[in-house]
């Protein structure tokens, strides 16, 4: 329901933009994970109704810490074609520098598929004791 509020929320005046909310996710996210054997994803949900400006030094600087510390990037665009087309222009330095691996730009209906069917790891048995057991 909270994801689905988003096209009824307005852009403030403020200037931050995407940038600056990746930024801080990031930092909080390895500021509370550190080093720890965790599979780093940071999902950033936006409609792309704010400008976002990032030159070449920020983006390298960005790519460079979450590449280091393996932090993929999802990006998810509530609204439509037009929404991804301009949240695709605000990061093309950021995609093109992580590459297809380490960020993936799709919609919101995307995003709640992958949700809702999440993939299963199979697990195969293994051998926990071998010997001879008494009982009694």
């Amino acid at each position: 329901r909270a994801v689905q509020s988003l096209s009824t929320l307005a852009c403030g005046p403020s200037n931050a933009d995407i940038i600056d909310a990746l930024v801080v996710a990031a930092h909080e996210l390895l500021r509370y994970v550190r080093k720890l054997k965790f599979s780093k994803r940071l999902m950033l949900v936006t409609d792309g109704s704010c400008s976002a400006a990032i030159d070449e030094e920020q983006a390298s600087r960005i790519c460079e810490t979450l590449t280091g510390e393996g932090v993929k990037l999802h990006v998810v665009v509530a609204g439509g074609d037009a929404a991804k087309q301009r949240v695709a222009e605000q990061l093309h330095l950021l995609q093109s520098t992580l590459g297809a691996a380490g960020m993936r730009l799709e919609s919101l209906g995307a995003a709640r598929e992958d949700a809702l069917n999440p993939k299963r790891k199979i697990v195969r048995p293994t051998k926990a004791f071998s010997g001879a057991l008494m009982l009694g």
